[in-house]
């Protein structure tokens, strides 16, 4: 099903929203609602707070490891998509499937995630599909290690929240227009107000539109979007929100470069690309949500939210195939991989104060249903010739298009994933300064996949029922700026592997323990972080010994490391963050050449990141600001403890420079790589999936605001 198809669908479940907030509910003093909104786009590098635990709450009274790219800090790095904003993430490193920089993913403790979140939200994450460009965002929060009580079945290393933009009462119009290095240009329109007399009625407008060069020969693309959005108070308590995001993008596919047999990289120019002049990549993303939130007198809140995405995407094209030889000379293949994916997620929760023993405590419960299809038809298609040779020191990009033709009695395939989950967590105060949070989530899971021409099932539905996933913290505030903290989380995620008794294996399960100390200073306005983890994932598909065409679920897995970090406002002119990571990663049972070994060598050993800025308020250079940072990480590989492909650390300098004419128009300039050094930032295997990290280049940015 199309972009264009499902729309309809989707809107339906936006607009079944509506009557769910004409129900007769105590009403509230909206005015502090409205005030929290209207503040939440500052010109900070840390948040008042955050939503990942769906109700706001500070960085301080979250017992987990989080941290947050906030919409300004985005600005001063004239950063506009999410691969880019997330390598200056404490912990987290980037992993890049083309040149061009739309498919991505990023892992932290060892592990990429399976899904992502809008507005709270669980999509399907898919490193093949677009992100959405961050113009219609006001933050980004990322929360590492396992996330099951709200996220039910998944990945334990990294949870990615991406916070829109809200119509605000107050009118703003906003604008950008940059050019940088490689012909890259970009243009932004940001405008919100009221639409009623009253204010009750808002809207939101964010357009879009990018197109750029690359330092890598024959790469290019374009990219368009436009948000639009819609807020309407009810009365002072109840509030509707719906919006829809279109994107689309088109440009080439490179997948990187080739390596040697015995794991040594190439050394050719950065620009060097292994692929042929009709090599190109169209993507389309419709996404449209609707959300009714009400706000109890008592201070609780009722929120009810509905989302549907829908992304095409069409990759067409040639790239390296095998190891390179001595003489230079590779295998080319020619591909052709269409492929569609929807989701429609749904959440709704309840969160309540409750008075009891002289003190407040909070219960928040709710449930949440998520269906994904993902077509995959591209096992329909082949190309002929499928495969020719060139040499990666003297590839020649100008090559024919060869005939594609559709494989007679072939079929595509459509995977169907169902989760459907109840969750609950109390947050109790025991003592003056303890703090006790208890949780647990039920969840119901089942996947399927099916013929794409006639729907007859590939393999049969495995499925999980009432799983149960756990969670706990102890927080004590030592200070009212200080906290310790000990948390546990549950890890849940379903396989597929099969027994020898044709029996689904148990899911993966495991639990990641957090010991930290948080920290809250000058009104909020810094916040700091540190803490240790250890995280074990069990039950992971083996080889059966007897059988190898068959598993057993004996697999276990650890990470473990330290992380610390600091954002906000050191001073009224001075804003920072930095943040270091040490992780490891071990295979602890597994197949006899795996055990002992990293399971995630991909992921650093240390990482380290800066980013600062300080701004002349008074003298001869008022109005001027400058900045600048780092990213630094230790060597990593990819491959085995036999075949490794291993590339050495490297730091990587950025600096900004900028001047305010007044308080409506600044003038930027941004250099990153500023001392063009020469690494691969991405290594994989022999054939391709090698990246260079991108030379030294520069961008001018001018903004308006009204």
């Amino acid at each position: 099903m199309g972009v264009y198809k499902t729309l309809p669908f989707a809107i339906a479940l936006v607009m079944g929203s509506i009557p769910l907030a004409l129900a007769d509910t105590e009403k509230t003093n909206r005015l502090k609602t409205v005030k929290v909104t209207a503040t939440a786009e500052t010109t900070a590098y840390t948040p008042e707070s955050v939503t990942l635990g769906k109700t706001g709450q500070s960085l301080k009274e979250i017992p987990q490891s989080v941290s947050v790219v906030t919409r300004q800090k985005l600005d001063d790095q004239n950063i506009s998509n999410l691969a880019d904003a997330m390598k200056f993430v404490t912990g987290v490193s980037v992993q890049k499937f083309d040149g061009a920089g739309f498919f991505n993913s990023f892992n932290a403790r060892g592990y990429a995630p399976d899904t992502f979140q809008l507005d709270g939200i669980n999509l399907q994450y898919n490193a093949n599909m677009a992100d959405t460009d961050l113009v219609v965002f006001e933050r980004v929060e990322i929360q590492r290690g396992a996330a099951g009580l709200f996220q039910g079945s998944g990945e334990p290393g990294v949870t990615v929240n991406m916070v829109r933009k809200r119509a605000m009462a107050d009118t703003k119009i906003q604008g950008m227009a940059s050019a940088g290095s490689w012909d890259s240009y970009r243009l932004e329109a940001d405008a919100t107000g009221a639409l009623s007399e009253s204010g009750n009625l808002r809207g939101r407008l964010v357009a879009a539109v990018d197109d750029r060069d690359s330092y890598l020969n024959g790469i290019n693309g374009n990219k368009q979007v436009v948000y639009g959005t819609l807020e309407y108070d009810f009365d002072k308590a109840t509030t509707l929100s719906i919006g829809g995001t279109y994107q689309k993008i088109d440009s080439v596919i490179d997948q990187g470069l080739p390596a040697y047999a015995d794991g040594s990289l190439i050394n050719v120019p950065r620009s060097t690309t292994i692929i042929a002049d009709w090599n190109s990549l169209d993507m389309e993303t419709a996404d449209v949500f609707g959300e009714v939130e009400h706000f109890f007198t008592n201070g609780g809140q009722f929120k009810f939210t509905v989302r549907h995405s829908a992304r095409e995407r069409i990759y067409d094209g040639a790239r390296a195939n095998s190891a390179v030889a001595t003489d230079g000379k590779i295998n080319i293949a020619n591909v052709y991989f269409p492929t569609d994916l929807e989701d429609t997620s749904a959440d709704v929760f309840v969160n309540l104060p409750i008075e009891f023993g002289g003190h407040t405590h909070e219960l928040t419960f709710g449930a949440d249903y998520r269906t994904s299809d993902n077509e995959t038809p591209y096992s329909r298609y082949t190309y002929s010739p499928a495969s020719g040779t060139s040499n990666v020191f003297d590839h020649n990009n100008d090559t024919p298009k060869p005939t594609l033709v559709t494989i007679p009695n072939s079929y595509g395939n459509n995977t169907e994933t169902n989760q459907e989950g109840v969750y609950a967590r109390g947050k109790f105060q025991v003592a003056e300064r303890w703090h006790v949070l208890l949780g647990g989530r039920l969840s119901w899971w089942d996947s399927e996949q099916t013929r794409t021409d006639t729907g007859a099932v590939i393999s049969p539905k495995y499925k999980e029922d009432e799983q149960f996933t756990p969670y706990a913290a102890l927080m004590f505030d030592v200070t009212d700026a200080i906290a310790l903290y000990a948390s546990y989380s549950d890890i849940f995620k379903p396989q597929s592997n099969l027994t020898k008794d044709q029996q689904q294996l148990d899911p993966r399960t495991g639990a990641q323990y957090e010991l930290g100390v948080k920290g809250e200073f000058l009104n909020g306005r810094i916040n700091t972080h540190a803490a240790i983890y250890r995280l074990q994932d069990e039950n992971r598909a083996l080889p059966d010994p007897e059988d190898n065409q068959f598993s057993i679920a004996a697999g276990k897995v650890r990470s473990e490391g330290f992380e610390t970090e600091i954002s906000g406002e050191l001073t009224a002119n001075w804003q920072i963050t930095a943040g270091y990571a040490y992780t490891t990663t071990e295979y602890l049972r597994a197949i006899a050449t795996q055990t002992g070994q990293s399971y995630a060598p991909f992921t650093p050993k240390h990482n380290a990141n800066l980013w600062s800025k300080y701004s002349f308020h008074d003298g001869l250079l008022r109005g001027f600001y400058i900045g600048g940072g780092l990213r630094a990480v230790s060597d990593f590989y990819n491959g085995s403890n036999t075949l490794k492909f291993s590339a050495p650390g490297y730091t990587t300098v950025s600096l900004l420079t900028g001047y305010a004419f007044d308080d409506h128009w600044k003038l930027a300039l941004n250099i990153e790589n500023a001392l063009d050094k020469k690494y691969y930032e991405k290594v994989s295997g022999a054939s391709r999936q090698n990246f260079y990290g991108a030379p030294l280049n520069a961008s001018l940015s001018l903004r308006g605001s009204f």
